[in-house]
């Protein structure tokens, strides 16, 4: 089972206490920082943190150059949110 501890509680005050809950708005803020320490840490050159699986399927659609008149080819199971990032992209 995870704790969390006050080192957790007061890294979440903080980015309360600064109004910036999202990356946009704030340069050097808090998910900045904590995508170049997840790449200090990975050895990475580049990490970006996504809100969620969806956002994360769209940006690599996007990254890897999809887009209108592609074809995005999609296994019959899967879980919904991979089919459901395909129309943003067009």
């Amino acid at each position: 089972m995870y704790e969390i501890g006050q080192e957790e509680i007061d890294a979440v005050a903080k980015v309360i206490n600064s109004r910036y809950l999202f990356r946009y708005g704030k340069q050097n803020g808090e998910v900045e920082s904590m995508e170049k320490d997840i790449c200090r840490r990975l050895g990475v050159k580049h990490f970006l943190a996504m809100s969620n699986g969806t956002a994360a399927i769209i940006c690599g659609l996007i990254g890897m150059g999809i887009g209108p008149g592609d074809e995005v080819i999609i296994p019959a199971y899967t879980f919904a949110a991979v089919p459901s990032a395909v129309p943003h992209l067009f």
